[in-house]
């Protein structure tokens, strides 16, 4: 794809049409995005690699096996957690079990999942 010049390098948040926003959240690998949807007025986030258990939620410092970058990391989680407060996103938490679909309540910085 790179070398057909098929594939688009990106810095920051980017809309993808009005109802996709990839929101870079790098750390465990280079270059990887949670995924912000829109839909008739509600908004949610995909987690993806960003946190892989709900214990990351109260402890974002917490480093996963395989974070590449443990101070980028945990920028990037904290980054999401902190958005996904602001706006009220619904959370679906790609490495999570059942239930995987909560929202995030902050308390100062503390950051507590909260079944939807």
């Amino acid at each position: 794809m790179v070398a057909a010049g098929q594939a688009e390098f990106l810095e920051g948040e980017h809309a993808l049409g009005d109802y996709v926003i990839l929101m870079p959240t790098p750390g465990q690998t280079p270059g990887p995005v949670s995924i912000r949807i829109k839909r008739a007025g509600k908004e949610a986030v995909i987690t993806g690699d960003a946190i892989h258990s709900r214990a990351q939620y109260q402890n974002p410092h917490w480093q996963f096996k395989f974070d590449y970058d443990v101070d980028l990391a945990v920028t990037s989680r904290r980054t999401m957690l902190e958005t996904s407060t602001e706006l009220g996103l619904t959370v679906l938490g790609t490495h999570f079990t059942l239930p995987f679909i909560g929202r995030i309540d902050a308390d100062g910085d503390v950051f507590r999942w909260m079944e939807d």
